[in-house]
């Protein structure tokens, strides 16, 4: 019984844990909640690898110039019917082998070898049975015509670096989405509450002209139609209220969703901005940021200069192959072990041979098809920045534009709401002295609860324009204060 009791307690006390927790009220400022964003968000967390993975295409093609370490150890036996009476019909050899190959940025290519050898066999005319043979050399291949020299050894991992700067920009265009994403939520969240503040005052109005319509019923003055009307207005604008307050949950839950909150039903405040509303800047001025800061066109002009290097590539590729190769080293050959490294460092024994090798195929359709596909897509490259320069002129003149319609809508939305409050009280004074109808007063009255509103919501719509006018221009990441680095991206 003292056990069940002691669990019971406990458990007790994790759910009031638990709930006290549930019900903690996180606060976010406009900056805080881009903050949030970009470093917890799940959809960005997920673009980051991109980057990541991508850079390891660098590393691969790096691999191209890694040194290779090849050792071999065998042992050998035949025996059979030799064709004459020189050759062993009974021969067993013993041989490591040890080498040292790469190739260097020049494209040349380079091999030291050492080889070894203990053979025996049963021939009489051996001179050293058994005889041991040491080898060293050192080979050279240098391509001069296709594949010559630095820069086409290096175009894989230049091509591999301008990759990555693609795949950093990409993933800066999701975090500039992702902001402006933040920004329209906040607002939207905003406006959600400033409008259930409005229909809790609406619904607060409704009630007041239910109260005096009861009144004037007891004493005579109205008819049990306009205590009708009013109860339907009541009853419509509780409605409406209980619409808010579930469209104000949805709008925390895509809030919270974008900010990647374990918890959604944890109680959040939004503290609204105190900025106040200002011109944007001039439209040259903002064309020329957008031509600096914009990072999809930074994106498309490095992948033109990709497609730039795979042209000059592909077109190397087209050439035939001619090579210098060159091969030197000692040997020794002598009836010991000893014996032959003696003979090998005397140099006495030695081979070389230099030479060319030329190699052409009789179609070069393979070379000449990608050097055509990459001319057209350096081609097809400069278009495209054609059609994004004059996109991106559209966006900002439409952006601007659009600010500085919000901002007239704001000086509207005011005069319209400080004449409609006007208007409603007069209204309302006019049916209390007998002048006006009950509808009147409740249409008036709806009136300056819509203009009320859309005050709120120009004010809103004035911050969502302004922060797409800064996307388009590329500078929204810069004016919350997001560096490259907290990305994630650093400079190479």
């Amino acid at each position: 019984m003292k056990r069940y009791l002691f669990f019971s307690f406990l458990a007790i006390l994790l759910f009031n844990h638990n709930a006290l927790y549930a019900q903690e009220t996180q606060t976010f400022s406009i900056d805080d909640s881009v903050l949030q964003a970009i470093e917890h968000n799940l959809g960005l967390k997920v673009e980051r690898y991109n980057p990541v993975i991508t850079a390891q295409s660098i590393l691969k093609e790096k691999g191209a110039f890694d040194p290779a370490i090849k050792f071999e150890l065998s042992q050998a036996y035949q025996k059979g019917i030799s064709p004459t009476i020189v050759e062993s019909q009974k021969q067993e050899a013993y041989s490591p082998n040890f080498s040292l190959s790469g190739k260097v940025p020049t494209g040349t290519q380079y091999k030291l070898s050492w080889d070894y050898q203990k053979v025996r066999g049963d021939s009489i005319y051996l001179i050293f049975n058994p005889y041991y043979l040491t080898n060293l050399s050192f080979t050279i291949n240098q391509p001069i015509l296709k594949g010559f020299w630095i820069e086409d050894q290096m175009t894989p991992i230049r091509v591999a670096r301008k990759n990555l700067k693609i795949s950093e920009f990409e993933f800066i265009k999701k975090a500039d989405e992702l902001v402006n994403a933040t920004v329209k939520s906040f607002y939207d969240a905003i406006l959600a509450n400033e409008g259930l503040e409005i229909a809790k005052l609406s619904l607060s109005l409704a009630k007041n002209i239910l109260q005096e319509v009861q009144a004037r019923i007891k004493a005579g003055f109205a008819v049990n139609v306009d205590l009708y009307n009013a109860e339907a207005e009541v009853a419509k604008r509780e409605e409406t209220l209980l619409s808010i307050e579930n469209a104000l949950k949805d709008a925390l839950d895509i809030y919270g969703k974008i900010l990647g909150l374990e918890n959604l039903d944890q109680e959040i405040s939004l503290i609204k901005p105190s900025t106040q509303p200002c011109n944007p800047l001039g439209l040259e001025e903002s064309m020329q940021d957008a031509q600096f800061f914009r990072v999809d066109l930074q994106q498309a002009l490095t992948d033109l200069e990709k497609k730039k290097m795979l042209t000059k590539y592909y077109k190397n590729q087209r050439l035939p192959d001619l090579e210098f190769f060159g091969t030197a080293g000692p040997s020794g050959l002598a009836r010991s072990i000893s014996g032959s490294f003696e003979r090998l460092g005397d140099r006495t024994d030695y081979m070389w041979k230099i030479g060319f090798l030329f190699q052409m195929p009789l179609a070069l359709s393979e070379a000449r098809s990608n050097y055509l596909k990459a001319n057209f897509e350096e081609e097809q490259s400069q278009e495209s920045i054609k059609e994004l320069n004059q996109r991106i002129k559209v966006e900002v003149r439409q952006a601007w534009r659009s600010v500085y319609l919000a901002l007239k809508k704001i000086e509207t939305s005011k005069k319209t709401r400080f004449y409609s409050e006007k208007r409603h009280w007069a209204e309302q004074r006019r049916y209390q002295e007998g002048f006006a109808t009950l509808n009147d007063v409740l249409k008036f009255q709806e009136e300056y609860v819509k203009s009320l509103f859309n005050e709120k919501k120009t004010e809103v719509d004035y911050f969502v324009a302004y922060a797409m006018y800064e996307k388009v221009k590329g500078t929204l990441l810069m004016q919350y204060g997001i560096s490259d680095s907290q990305l994630g991206i650093t400079e190479k």
